[in-house]
């Protein structure tokens, strides 16, 4: 039996800031309202949430977005001298992945003190 979670807070706000101004930014919210997670893997320097959405939800124009079309994000953290990014991938039209990584050093436990950048 697998449990779904809920995004994390900073999963959450680091999603909105990836999708702000999206052309599709009002369809991929809308996948986004009852999303949940299937899987949270901490690398020891990054993240990975796989997210699962409804495919009653209507698709993004674009059944897979390229890395330069994928939303992209700088992360900023007192314990990272280079900070971190973050990546919003997309498979067969819906949100399916965050992927968070650091630039140099391990992944800082207190994802609270990130400050986000698009």
């Amino acid at each position: 039996m697998c449990i779904l979670m809920k995004l994390s807070d900073f999963e959450s706000k680091l999603i909105d800031a990836l999708i702000k101004d999206d052309p599709e930014e009002e369809t991929i919210r809308n996948q986004l309202v009852n999303a949940r997670v299937e899987k949270r893997e901490y690398t020891g320097v990054g993240l990975y949430t796989d997210i699962i959405v409804s495919e009653n939800n209507k698709k993004i124009s674009k059944s897979n977005r390229y890395i330069q079309e994928t939303p992209k994000a700088h992360l900023v953290h007192p314990k990272l001298k280079d900070g971190a990014g973050a990546l919003l991938w997309f498979n067969e039209g819906y949100v399916s992945t965050l992927e968070c990584y650091t630039y140099e050093g391990d992944w800082p436990e207190n994802e609270s003190l990130f400050a986000i950048s698009t």
